[in-house]
């Protein structure tokens, strides 16, 4: 899996609810944007809390031995050349992309991130849908 910025904050404990089964792979955008939003001025004190607690969740997972998690950095090259390099959601795209042969999954509910990873034949879920996806499991 490869998560989202938006994802951490509906739901700032996502990795704990990915299956060990699977690995997490952190763009380190997501990380630099979430540290961004921390500091912001004008946010809620509930959503500064949820940016909070996903970066000390983040963290915990990281030092988690029994959870496969990594970090990566992006590779902008690898996006076709219409694409903005210089657009945040085009760089974590671009971290999926390096795991192609991984078969990742973006997990985003930015529907214009959806669509581009589908294009490029990158597997896409809401977390509206990986949610219902954990309720019918369990």
């Amino acid at each position: 899996y490869v998560i989202d910025t938006n994802v951490f904050l509906d739901k700032p404990d996502i990795i704990q609810a990915i299956d060990s089964d699977y690995f997490v792979v952190l763009s380190a955008k997501v990380l630099d944007e979430l540290d961004h939003l921390k500091v912001k001025k004008n946010m809620s004190p509930a959503r500064k809390k949820r940016v909070t607690k996903a970066l000390k969740n983040i963290s915990e997972s990281l030092s988690d031995k029994g959870k496969e998690i990594v970090m990566e950095d992006s590779d902008t090259r690898l996006l076709p050349k219409d694409f903005d390099r210089t657009c945040p959601d085009n760089k974590i795209l671009s971290v999926a992309l390096k795991f192609m042969d991984e078969n990742p999954i973006l997990l985003t509910s930015d529907y214009g991130l959806q669509a581009r990873a589908k294009g490029l034949g990158i597997k896409s879920i809401s977390l509206k849908d990986f949610t219902k996806t954990l309720t019918t499991i369990h």
